[in-house]
């Protein structure tokens, strides 16, 4: 739970959790055993105890907890940690009835039922181990998810904040209302339409943005609202194109999350290329999407920190929202810039 690189230091500390272990569980055993040194309780641990009560936990904490408690499927995991449980506990009596007695006291060996062995002791002392690592694992796990609800939240009202002071800058409404009030003098009804597309970015952006995610059919109908006002302001028909595959129905995504990308690559595009200058694909799938789009970059192209510092918090929020979900590519050459991005709902 500590700030450290979980790869280097994984491996030491479960050595010394396990040798803290080991030296615990000799200590306690070796007062049933007063006649017998502790190194030899602990080497007799060693071999005949502890790689079983290893094997019972790694199995629990990462196959059958992963694979049903952490997705909530409870009656699975209570069966199957019940049958692990008989079979390791079953383990356990196979290593002391063949091997250890056999060994160190000869004299009783197998003198006794295989079957009659003490079930609530070795239960107790395999499994004693199984959920206390079950818990500290828990808690790792719950503390993380906290720590990252924490941050994606504080991610996500800077990201939304810096999405609104791209978005709803005056600049932006200067233009789109300077296209309006030329359009209603030509064209009533295009500029009448202007007008609605505009409102609905508003109201989108001021009320429907706020949520944790969208459903993706709307993302969708902003982003084509935004590009079609967008398009007033170039003078080449069809700049910028957008190609739509797939259902979107019944499907979510981070509000916004698409929209940096789109408005760096107007932004920064070449407007003197021959449409399209901008091409946009989004291609929907039953457990994801890909979505890609290029843009050509003018030969005296510009640094832009406000468009870099855009870019980095989308990468920041993918990781947040995504983490082992998603697969981000940017190309930037001199002559075009691409984005590549991959997610699994």
């Amino acid at each position: 739970m500590l700030p450290i690189d979980k790869k280097r230091f994984r491996i030491p500390l479960h050595i010394l959790f396990w040798a803290s272990y080991l030296f615990v569980f000799s200590v306690m055993s070796s007062l049933n055993f007063p006649d017998l040194p502790l190194e030899k309780v602990m080497f007799r641990t060693a071999i005949f105890s502890l790689p079983i009560d290893i094997t019972a936990t790694y199995f629990t904490i990462y196959f059958l907890m992963p694979k049903f408690l952490y997705v909530r499927r409870y009656p699975e995991f209570i069966l199957s940690f019940v049958f692990s449980a008989a079979f390791f506990i079953l383990l356990t009596q196979i290593s002391m009835y063949y091997l250890y007695t056999p060994k160190y006291y000869p004299e009783i060996a197998y003198k006794q039922s295989f079957w009659k062995f003490p079930y609530y002791y070795f239960t107790v002392a395999t499994y004693s181990i199984v959920i206390l690592a079950a818990a500290i694992k828990l808690a790792k796990r719950w503390v993380t998810s906290k720590d990252r609800e924490s941050e994606l939240e504080m991610h996500s009202l800077k990201s939304e904040l810096s999405m609104l002071k791209l978005q709803i800058s005056p600049h932006f409404l200067f233009n789109t209302l300077n296209n309006i009030d030329s359009l209603i003098l030509n064209d009533r009804e295009k500029a009448s339409e202007a007008v609605i597309k505009l409102s609905e970015i508003m109201r989108y952006m001021l009320y429907e943005s706020q949520q944790s995610s969208v459903p993706l059919e709307r993302e969708i109908q902003y982003l084509r609202n935004l590009i079609e006002l967008q398009q007033l302001r170039l003078t080449k028909k069809d700049f910028i194109e957008m190609n739509i595959s797939g259902v979107p129905e019944n499907k979510n995504v981070p509000a916004l999350l698409f929209v940096p990308f789109i408005e760096n690559a107007i932004k920064h595009c070449d407007k003197n290329v021959d449409s399209p200058g901008i091409v946009i694909n989004m291609n929907i799938k039953d457990n994801g999407l890909i979505f890609d789009m290029f843009n050509f970059i003018p030969a005296s192209k510009i640094t832009d920190s406000e468009g870099g510092i855009g870019l980095n918090n989308i990468k920041r929020r993918l990781e947040l929202l995504y983490p082992g979900k998603h697969k981000l590519e940017i190309i930037n050459d001199e002559r075009k810039f691409e984005v590549f991005l991959e997610l699994q709902f």
